[in-house]
């Protein structure tokens, strides 16, 4: 029964982050193409509540009770390899929350000019940024992958 439970949490929380992290590219892809500065500065504050509600919180989640699960099948060498993604992901992780924080402020700094400033273009494609997200895309693709991976 406890794993039945623990298994519906780690799936609810899959779904959680995969919603979040869909909306989250939507609108970064949206955000490159827009020219409007309220359109734009509306896309960079969705960008972050899809980040803090639904991207940071579900990958918490996920995190928790994907290992529990792993700990309740016995599947320690599945847990080892989640460990280990998971530690890689850290510097992106941190390089994508740099640039988050640097392309809102630029953000804020053009909606008060009314118009989108070269700062905000820079902090659209900044390298930490990019490079964060990329990251993340991939250890997220090579965790599906271990998922799909693991034993039955």
């Amino acid at each position: 029964m406890l794993f039945t439970i623990i298994r519906a949490f780690h799936i609810l929380a899959a779904i959680w982050f995969t919603c979040g992290a869909a909306g989250y590219i939507v609108t970064r892809r949206e955000m490159l193409k827009a020219e409007d500065i309220r359109g734009l500065d509306a896309l960079v504050r969705l960008m972050a509540r899809f980040r803090n509600l639904m991207i940071r919180p579900g990958g918490l989640l996920l995190v928790v009770f994907g290992l529990w699960t792993a700990y309740l099948e016995s599947w320690p060498r599945f847990a080892m390899s989640a460990i280990a993604l998971l530690v890689i992901f850290v510097p992106f992780m941190v390089l994508t929350a740099k640039g988050s924080h640097g392309l809102e402020a630029a953000s804020a700094e053009s909606a008060k000019t009314g118009s989108v400033t070269p700062e905000l273009r820079a902090a659209l494609r900044d390298r930490k940024l990019v490079i964060g997200e990329w990251g993340i895309s991939v250890i997220t693709l090579l965790f599906l992958l271990l998922m799909v991976l693991k034993p039955a």
